[in-house]
């Protein structure tokens, strides 16, 4: 295995990169860098929250658990592996437009992508769904292996980690949220935490990586938290759910920006910046709900 991945990036996969750069341009550059923004985490939290507060609460649920299983096996197939990024391998042949931390293969914008935009395309009524979702795909392995921080081979991988993550939370959701239901409060909360926990062993070496195992553990508590105690609806008027997903925004950006404050002495500490993940994670998830129904931008259920 440690041949054949050698193999490829010293050969066949690096020629890949090495081709797609050579007939990049200025533009095509300043695409692939934009497409990386948009697949990386932030964008994807940001999508979550707005179906979350003002779309559909059972497809949020999906999108979330679709993101926590696809991140989690990226994770420990990245730690498994431990294969160099392109730029770190070649760097005198390959040049870098976005540098990036921890290992490359798989690719986690690709995965990610597959399994949080495919949940979202299995419930579209629009019959391009999917072609639009596979073009974006293929675009998206092109700018990570334009921007130099991926191999060909790294983006397969996170193709079938994505695609198979979809199958499991699209084919399997019903079981998967009767058995989550029958487990006790506390079994539960050990599962995220382990979930979490995995993210920062594999990943801890980023803030950025600690602040998803931190987001997801929260979020995960949050939608527990909700489920019991406050039980918002996602229902009303297309300007009251603009207003309601805007207030969020703003809610979560303020209070964010209060905690980093509060945190910046201890912003050099993986717990702390874990701890502010979490309290982040939670209020997307419960707190911000709860404030909704008591300023009546939503209704209880």
């Amino acid at each position: 295995m440690e041949t054949l991945f050698q193999g490829l990036e010293s050969g066949a996969g690096l020629d890949v990169v090495l081709w797609l750069q050579a007939h990049s341009s200025p533009a095509l550059d300043k695409l692939a860098i934009a497409l990386s923004v948009l697949g990386g985490f932030i964008v994807y939290l940001l999508l979550f929250m707005a179906l979350y507060w003002s779309v559909d609460k059972r497809l949020a649920k999906q999108f979330l658990l679709a993101l926590i299983l696809s991140g989690v096996c990226i994770a420990a197939f990245k730690l498994a592996f431990q294969r160099p990024r392109p730029f770190i391998f070649a760097p005198d042949r390959v040049y870098v437009l976005l540098a990036e931390g921890t290992y490359g293969l798989p690719s986690g914008h690709v995965g990610i992508t597959v399994a949080v935009l495919g949940v979202l395309a299995s419930a579209a009524r629009w019959r391009w769904a999917w072609v639009a979702l596979a073009l974006y795909v293929a675009l998206m392995g092109w700018a990570r292996m334009v921007v130099g921080v991926h191999y060909p081979q790294d983006v397969l991988l996170g193709l079938l980690i994505g695609l198979l993550t979809l199958v499991i939370v699209r084919q399997e959701w019903n079981t998967l949220r009767r058995l989550w239901a029958r487990v006790l409060l506390l079994v539960r909360v050990l599962l995220l935490a382990l979930a979490s926990a995995l993210l920062l062993v594999f990943l801890a070496g980023d803030p950025f990586d600690v602040l998803i195992a931190g987001v997801i553990f929260g979020a995960g508590i949050g939608v527990m938290v909700e489920g019991r105690w406050v039980r918002f609806s996602t229902a009303g008027s297309r300007s009251q759910r603009i207003l309601r997903t805007v207030v969020g925004l703003l809610v979560v950006a303020l209070v964010l920006g209060t905690l980093v404050g509060l945190g910046r002495p201890f912003a050099s500490v993986v717990i702390a910046q874990a701890a502010v993940s979490a309290l982040l994670g939670f209020l997307v998830t419960a707190v911000y709900p709860w404030l909704a129904v008591r300023i009546d931008l939503a209704q209880s259920l």
